[in-house]
């Protein structure tokens, strides 16, 4: 499909229920991929063990291993989906993703993780720019927030049931070594916990390719004949360095905050498994069900509060909303490790998670406002490769390494996340005030040359 194609039927711009399917579907895909994307950190010590690996190695599974694909691939699906059928760019996304965490359950030695965990990258790089890219088209111009934090809740509920279906799975488990299962043989509990989790994704797959449609695409940019202008790499990089400074501030800001959210909740299972020693079942379950309610209610809110400042042509919204997050989330971020009992730490890192989560899902929201339809995923995806390289990648590592490093002590993981995070939450507050009124500047220009 082109982009200046128009569709009619489930997925087109027209019935509020045919266009909330569409958003509610894109958030159950999201919610599978946070799922596989979160679920790891929860077995650190069986996965080390195991697998006979170091903190550092761990990390390089949990970040590395996911960014280097992710950002590799990201790119040139950006420009399939700027340009192709949206739902069929996901619907093969789904499918690839959910296999390779089903084969992670299978895999027995470091290099086959790895190699599993790159192939939920290459997966993963559909999600957010085709279902963000969607919801903007059904919902632009009237309850877009609500939309696209509605994409994002699948975001919170995937990480939260993640933590929770671990929990519940490891409980249900017990301390076997091993899991018998027909076919599959003597498996790790955590082996089990990937299978069962890639499952559901390969029975969403094939909803989203046959029953989805492309959405109308809207404001497109012009050629120089009033026309709509071919989607082209090229031109979004133009787009790029002409609004360089609203750019620059939006992207290092949102970047900044992948940092600090990967660094505590890559790495706050283990320091409670480490400081309290809290049964893997018991944190699981306890995070997951915090974190669900918590990100759901945050990111509700978020979408209100927002599209209330668009309705009064308050075009920076976004980045304010995610400025006063990340400056409510500073505090527990940073004390977290400190707290004396499990309980008033777990309250530390589901706040500060909450908190980060409704205001990193706004990044969504003022890049869709700003891009013309034809560079929309692009520049989605040439984003989420540099914040994962920042923060799923980077995030985890550092903790890593200034643990082992300056303390010498694995029970002190949670200080070195929360120095992390404390640093990466800073930058943001500072970057995402500093470009406040460039975003609304560019806003107009945007808004002067698109149809």
């Amino acid at each position: 499909m082109t982009a200046q194609a128009a569709t009619t039927g489930p997925g087109a711009r027209g019935g509020d229920w045919r266009r909330w399917r569409v958003i509610l579907l894109c958030s159950l895909a999201m919610a599978f991929a946070f799922m596989d994307r979160q679920i790891l950190p929860l077995f650190i010590e069986p996965v080390r063990a195991d697998l006979h690996i170091t903190d550092v190695q761990f990390s390089l599974l949990t970040g590395l291993a996911f960014s280097i694909f992710y950002g590799l691939c990201g790119i040139p699906i950006g420009r399939l989906v700027d340009s192709r059928s949206r739902p069929v760019i996901l619907g093969l996304g789904l499918t690839v993703w959910s296999a390779a965490t089903v084969l992670t359950g299978f895999s027995r030695t470091f290099l086959q993780v790895f190699v599993a965990r790159m192939a939920v990258g290459v997966g993963e790089t559909a999600v957010s720019p085709a279902s963000q890219s969607m919801a903007t088209d059904l919902f632009f111009g009237r309850g877009l927030a609500r939309a696209i934090s509605t994409v994002s809740l699948g975001v919170g509920i995937g990480s939260g049931a993640a933590l929770l279906l671990g929990g519940a799975l490891a409980k249900a488990i017990g301390p076997a070594r091993v899991v018998h299962l027909p076919l599959a043989g003597d498996l790790h509990p955590w082996q089990v916990v990937f299978i069962v989790l890639g499952l559901p994704g390969l029975l969403l797959a094939p909803i989203m390719l046959f029953t989805v449609r492309d959405p109308t695409r809207v404001r497109l940019a012009t050629a120089g004949d009033g026309v709509a202008a071919r989607p082209s790499y090229l031109a979004m990089l133009r787009f790029i360095v002409t609004h360089r400074a609203t750019i620059a501030f939006n992207t290092i800001g949102y970047a900044a905050f992948t940092l600090a959210t990967g660094a505590t909740t890559q790495w706050a299972p283990a320091h409670f498994i480490r400081v309290f020693h809290a049964p893997i079942g018991t944190v699981g379950m306890t995070l997951g069900v915090c974190q669900m309610i918590g990100t759901t209610a945050g990111l509700l809110f978020a979408g209100w509060w927002i599209d209330r400042n668009l309705d009064a042509q308050r075009a920076d919204g976004a980045m304010r909303f995610s400025m006063i997050m990340a400056a409510l989330a500073f505090p527990a971020m940073v004390l977290f490790p400190f707290m004396p009992t499990l309980g008033l730490g777990i309250v530390m890192v589901v706040a500060s998670s909450s908190l980060c989560g409704a205001g990193y899902a706004t990044v969504a929201i003022s890049a869709q406002q700003l891009l013309p339809n034809q560079m929309r995923a692009q520049f989605s995806a040439t984003y989420l490769v540099f914040s994962n390289l920042i923060g799923g990648m980077l995030g985890p590592f550092l903790v890593a390494s200034i643990n082992t490093s300056l303390f010498h002590d694995p029970k002190r993981i949670g200080v070195s996340a929360a120095i992390v995070g404390g640093v990466g939450l800073a930058i943001t507050i500072t970057l995402l005030g500093l470009g406040l009124s460039h975003f609304r500047k560019s806003m107009a220009e945007v808004d002067a040359t698109t149809i």
